[in-house]
C-alpha cells in the first residue's frame, strides 16, 4: 500500500460508525462542566486533510532495498 492520502469518501469510517458523534458528545461533556454553560453551535465539521503530491520514485526504492546487502557484503 503506497503512502498517501485517502483516496475514496467511503473509506473515512470513523465517520460512518459513530466515533465523531461520540467524541463530540464526550466535548460537549467536558465543555459543560468546565465552562458552566451549554455549548449548542453544530460540533463536527469534516474535512479532510490536505495531502501533498506522492511521486514513486523507483529508483530511490530500489537502491532502499540493496544498499544495505551492498554494505553488508562489502564488509
Amino acid at each position: 500500500d503506497l503512502p498517501g492520502p485517502r483516496r475514496h469518501d467511503y473509506d473515512l469510517q470513523y465517520v460512518v460508525f459513530g466515533f465523531v458523534y461520540i467524541q463530540d458528545l464526550i466535548d460537549r461533556g467536558i465543555m459543560n462542566v468546565q465552562l458552566n454553560f451549554s455549548v449548542t453551535e453544530p460540533g463536527a465539521y469534516i474535512q479532510q486533510f490536505p495531502y501533498p503530491c506522492y511521486i514513486d520514485d523507483k529508483y530511490a526504492r530500489a537502491v532502499s532495498t540493496t544498499l544495505p546487502l551492498f554494505m553488508a557484503l562489502a564488509w
